[in-house]
């Protein structure tokens, strides 16, 4: 085999990298697309990511990488779990899983001048990207339409 097409990048490889810069891109574009917007416009955005349309990659893979992501934000740096959960979500959904978003406050913090707030993304029951804060009360799980378990693009797991 010559040289060079052993150091070419396969399909998956490239595939990798696709979703890595799509991730980026979601990752820096959010602020700007949640400006000024309700927390049901945001919930009703991040519900409306096409299901199955980026390559079913492991779901260990797609949190490393929405971390990643996630780090050293510009903007929304007090508001870090919201990003991972928002950009996590979506990605979850593309690559054909059906995620919960989950979100929780301190009860001692509420009446003062900033509430205490998380959230946080689970994959059938199991916390995949974040972890619930111990004494926190959750208050809302958003979960975006079912997929279709039965397209032409074969079983899902």
């Amino acid at each position: 085999m010559p040289p060079e097409a052993a150091d070419a990048p396969g399909p998956q490889a490239l595939d990798r990298l696709v979703f890595r810069l799509r991730l980026w891109l979601s990752a820096r574009t959010l602020p700007a697309r949640i400006a000024g917007r309700g927390f049901s416009e945001i919930l009703t955005q991040a519900s409306s990511a096409q299901p199955d349309t980026w390559p079913r990659f492991p779901v260990p893979y797609i949190a490393k990488r929405v971390g990643r992501v996630a780090r050293w934000p510009i903007l929304m740096r007090n508001n870090r779990c919201l990003r991972t959960g928002l950009v996590g979500f979506a990605a979850l959904r593309r690559c054909g899983y059906d995620p919960k978003l989950h979100f929780s406050v301190d009860p001692k913090s509420v009446g003062k001048p900033r509430l205490s707030a998380h959230c946080w993304v689970t994959l059938d029951g199991v916390e995949v990207i974040n972890a619930s804060i111990p004494g926190q009360v959750q208050i809302h799980v958003h979960a975006a339409p079912a997929l279709d378990h039965h397209d032409p693009r074969g079983a899902r797991a």
